[in-house]
C-alpha cells in the first residue's frame, strides 16, 4: 500500500505482508512476517504574543504571530510470528505464538534556527500462550503473554532500559447460531506511547522553549480493556444489528503541566497520567420486502478522563461525544438509486477545576444519487452541516462526484470532493479564562478534483 497526501498532514505509507502455513500431523505450524514502513511529513503552526516578533513571523492579528514549524516522523516496522496450534481435546486447541517486533522512530522537529533530531528503537519478544475452544454454543480463548520489551534512545532525560510482563487475556463468547452470539473480552497491554508525547526541547530565538515536549522516562504504558459484543443476522428478515460497549484505562498518558507567562505556553508531558474512557455503539441495518428500501440507524456516546496540570494545579479534563445518524437507500433495478441521510454530533470539553468550557454541535444532512449503464457508473453526492460552538458558528455545504468508464481491464475515472470550497474552509474559537487560554481550530479538507486510470491485472 502506498499514500500520499498533499494537505497539512503529507503521510507516506508502504507495507507488504508475507504469510505461509505448513501443516503438522495433528497440529498447524504457520509464521507471519509484517515489514511497515511509515513516513508522515508535516507542519504546524505556533502562536506568540507580540512580545517575541522575529521578522519572519507572519501577523495574524494586531497582537498574534505565527511561527512555521516543521516536523518529521519515520517509523520502520518488522513483525515475524510463529504459531503452534495443538488439539488436546474435542474442540480444545492449546496455542502458543512467539512474537519479535522490531520498531525503529527517527524524528525531525525544527523551528528556524534550532533543529532537533532524536531516536526510539525497541524491540518487543512475546511468548503467548493460550487455549481455545471455537465451535459449538460456549466458545472461549483464555491465555496470557509473556513480554519483554528492551528499548534505547537519544533522547537527553530518558534513559535506556528494559522491562518485563505478564500480560493475561480472555474472550468467552456464546453462540446461538450463525446470525447470533454474545463475547466478552479482557486483556492487559503493555504499549507504545504515542510518539508524539515524546518530542521535546525547540528553543524559539533563544527565548524559552515554546514546546519543553516530554518529561515522560519510560516509553511504555499498562492498558486495560473490557469489551462486550452482541450481533444478530437475519437474512430472511433483512436484518443486521450489532452493538459493542467498551471500557479502556491507560496509564503514562497526557499528564499535562502547562505553564502560561508574557511570551509562551510551555507543554510538558510526566509520567503519571491516566486516561479512561467509556463507549457505547451500535448499528441497525433493516430492508423491507414490499419496498426496495433499506433504513440504517447508528449512534454512540463516549466519555473520557484525564488528569493534567495547569499552572501547577491540579485539574481533570472531561469530555463527552454522542452522535446519531439516520438515512435510508434505495435498491431498485434500474439506471438510478439514491440515498438520503440526516445526523448530529455533540461533543463537550472541560476543565473541572479550571472551568474552561468548550462544546461544538454539528446537523448534518445528505444524500446522493448513483447510477450504472453498462460499462458507465458514478454517483453526485450533496451535504448540508451546521457547525456551532460556544463562540462561532459556520454553514458549510459539500458537492462532490465520481464517473468512471471501464474499456474491458482498462478503468478511467474523475472524481472530485467539496467541489464548492476549492479553498480550506476554517475558523477559530477562543475560551478564556484568568487561569488559562484555550484555541480551536475547526478545518475542513478542501476541494479537489482528480482524474486518474486503472488498469486490473
Amino acid at each position: 500500500m502506498f499514500a500520499n497526501q498533499n494537505n497539512d498532514l503529507r503521510k507516506t505509507n508502504i507495507q507488504d505482508e508475507v504469510a505461509f502455513n505448513v501443516k503438522m500431523g495433528k497440529g498447524l505450524l504457520s509464521a507471519h512476517l509484517i515489514f511497515d514502513y511509515v513516513k508522515r511529513n508535516y507542519t504546524y503552526n505556533l502562536l506568540t504574543d507580540q512580545n517575541i516578533l522575529p521578522t519572519l513571523y507572519n501577523e495574524i492579528t494586531p497582537n498574534s504571530f505565527e511561527l512555521p514549524i516543521k516536523k518529521k516522523i519515520n517509523n520502520t516496522t518488522i513483525s515475524p510470528d510463529i504459531t503452534y496450534s495443538y488439539p488436546i481435546f474435542k474442540n480444545i486447541k492449546f496455542q502458543s505464538t512467539f512474537t519479535f517486533n522490531y520498531n525503529e522512530n527517527k524524528f525531525s522537529y525544527e523551528d528556524l534556527n534550532s533543529p532537533v533530531e532524536e531516536s526510539l528503537t525497541w524491540n518487543d519478544y512475546a511468548l503467548d500462550l493460550s487455549f481455545n475452544k471455537m465451535e459449538g454454543f460456549f466458545q472461549f480463548n483464555i491465555g496470557t503473554s509473556l513480554k519483554e520489551t528492551k528499548w534505547k534512545t537519544t533522547f537527553e532525560d530518558m534513559k535506556t532500559g528494559s522491562s518485563f510482563f505478564v500480560l493475561p487475556q480472555a474472550t468467552l463468547r456464546l453462540h446461538f447460531s450463525t446470525s447470533n452470539d454474545l463475547s466478552l473480552s479482557a486483556s492487559i497491554d503493555n504499549k507504545p506511547i504515542e510518539m508524539e508525547y515524546l518530542l521535546r526541547d525547540t528553543i524559539v530565538n533563544d527565548y524559552s522553549s515554546i514546546y519543553k515536549g516530554s518529561l515522560i522516562t519510560d516509553p511504555f504504558c499498562k492498558s486495560k480493556s473490557l469489551s462486550l459484543n452482541y450481533n444478530f443476522f437475519d437474512m430472511f428478515y433483512n436484518i443486521m444489528f450489532f452493538i459493542n460497549a467498551t471500557l479502556n484505562e491507560t496509564d503514562v498518558t497526557k499528564a499535562h503541566t502547562i505553564q502560561n507567562n508574557s511570551i509562551v505556553h510551555i507543554s510538558e508531558y510526566d509520567n503519571d497520567g491516566t486516561m479512561s474512557s467509556k463507549s457505547v455503539m451500535a448499528h441497525l441495518n433493516k430492508g423491507f420486502s414490499f419496498l426496495p428500501i433499506d433504513v440504517k440507524l447508528s449512534g454512540g456516546v463516549n466519555t473520557s478522563k484525564s488528569e493534567t496540570f495547569l499552572n501547577n494545579v491540579k485539574d481533570e479534563i472531561n469530555s463527552l461525544n454522542y452522535n446519531m445518524n439516520l438515512g435510508i437507500s434505495s435498491r431498485m433495478k434500474t439506471i438510478f438509486n439514491f440515498t438520503l441521510g440526516a445526523g448530529f454530533v455533540k461533543s463537550n470539553y472541560d476543565y473541572k477545576v479550571s472551568d474552561i468550557t468548550n462544546d461544538m454541535l454539528e446537523k448534518n444532512l445528505n444524500g446522493s444519487i448513483i447510477f450504472v449503464y453498462k460499462k458507465l457508473r458514478g454517483n453526485i453526492h450533496m451535504s448540508y452541516a451546521y457547525a456551532d460552538n460556544s463562540m462561532l458558528d459556520k454553514n458549510y455545504y459539500n458537492l462532490g462526484f465520481r464517473v468512471e468508464y471501464q474499456i474491458k481491464k482498462w478503468r478511467l475515472h474523475i472524481n472530485g470532493d467539496n467541489i464548492l470550497n476549492l479553498n480550506n474552509t476554517e475558523w477559530v474559537s477562543i475560551s478564556a479564562t484568568p487561569l488559562y487560554t484555550s484555541t480551536t481550530v475547526f478545518r475542513r479538507m478542501p476541494g479537489y478534483i482528480l482524474m486518474g486510470v486503472g488498469y486490473k491485472f
